[in-house]
């Protein structure tokens, strides 16, 4: 997947940018499962350097058997990879955000009722499309 072109600012109590294009104009989306809340939950990984990009499966497997010693439980190139993929309707959603998250207008978030996952919003539960 490309980097994501457009992020919305997300703001802390001095209203100062803390994570969008004007302070990392890298940023790429990715997605892993969670078992303990019974759902995949989004990350952002956000970098300063432009000519930042996305790195094969084979460089992430070299420089795992460079930097570490044995193996890793989580990551390799192939799982690395698989992260990144983000579904098309997660993409579409992705785009189509414009929200900025404050205390005033949290983030929707995950709870658990009767061991199913569910995503509400305190406000209105209605609107969440099912991120977190």
């Amino acid at each position: 997947m490309p980097p994501l072109t457009r992020l919305n600012a997300v703001k802390d109590e001095a209203r100062r940018p803390v994570c969008t294009g004007e302070v990392f104009p890298v940023a790429r989306a990715y997605k892993e499962a969670i078992y303990s809340f019974a759902d995949e939950w989004g990350f952002v990984i956000a970098n300063s350097d432009p000519s930042a990009k996305a790195l094969t499966a084979e460089e992430v497997d070299r420089r795992i058997a460079e930097r570490v010693q044995g193996s890793l439980q989580f990551l390799d190139g192939e799982s690395y990879t698989g992260i990144y993929c983000l579904s098309k309707r997660m993409r579409k959603d992705l785009s189509e955000e414009t929200r900025v998250l404050s205390r005033d207008n949290p983030a929707v978030f995950l709870k658990h009722m009767e061991g199913v996952s569910q995503y509400t919003k305190d406000s209105d539960a209605s609107q969440s499309k099912g991120y977190a």
